[in-house]
């Protein structure tokens, strides 16, 4: 509910309206829509207005001294500086959260490397202040983990009466028929989605919600790890 407030979901719909041109074609080139995408900026900085505002250089070179994860903080510092190099931003304007997340869908800075993308043309993939290169390198990391165009993430589901609770695990995937055929329905009956590795997710146990999720629910938690992030994205 605190990820998801009624304000949250309001602002989010006055930004999809904003910026309606740019995220279409960005949707359409990338063929993640344009309602994830604004959905992750929310999430994950309130639409660019809690980004942090630890230097990144900072952060990285002190976790790479001294730090559970030494080895991984040091990549990502060199990769940091690689950014600085490339000119992409300025070293007074690449901050972001104590781990070395930068920009307004807080990208590491490997992740900045592989995917940040120059959509408004300037020549620099700023996630820090274009809003196209934003949506743009977020829809890229996205389509190069695996996001199938056109599918849903999941639907709400019924379980039948007996439904063994073992097999709604991640790992148990099947196709939309064999679920059908073991008496898992949709709420509101329609057919579920046809792919062949959906699996079963109870966030809240037997007694709460059920779930079928696909591939592109998987293709959330890349980004971020956590069933309850996926589910409010």
């Amino acid at each position: 509910d605190t990820a998801v407030s009624a304000q949250r979901i309001a602002r989010g719909q006055e930004k999809l309206q904003q910026w309606r041109p740019q995220l279409d074609a960005v949707a359409a080139r990338y063929g993640v829509p344009a309602e994830v995408l604004v959905a992750i900026w929310g999430i994950e900085s309130n639409f660019g207005t809690h980004m942090g505002d630890i230097p990144t250089i900072d952060a990285l070179a002190t976790l790479g001294f001294e730090g559970r994860r030494e080895a991984w903080a040091r990549t990502q510092l060199l990769a940091a500086l690689k950014i600085l190099q490339n000119g992409d931003i300025a070293r007074d304007r690449m901050v972001g959260s104590w781990a070395g997340a930068m920009g307004q869908t807080q990208f590491l800075p490997s992740v900045f490397l592989a995917h940040a993308v120059d959509a408004d043309g300037d020549d620099r993939r700023d996630i820090w202040a274009s809003v196209p290169d934003v949506m743009a390198s977020t829809a890229n990391f996205l389509a190069h983990s695996g996001w199938q165009t056109g599918q849903p993430w999941g639907v709400e589901v019924r379980l039948p009466p007996g439904f063994d609770y073992a097999r709604a695990d991640a790992a148990v995937r099947q196709g939309a028929q064999a679920w059908a055929n073991e008496g898992v329905q949709a709420v509101d009956a329609t057919p579920l989605p046809d792919v062949p590795d959906g699996s079963i997710l109870l966030p809240a146990g037997a007694r709460g919600p059920a779930f079928w999720v696909g591939p592109n629910f998987r293709t959330i938690l890349r980004y971020n790890n956590a069933t309850s992030y996926a589910l409010a994205v």
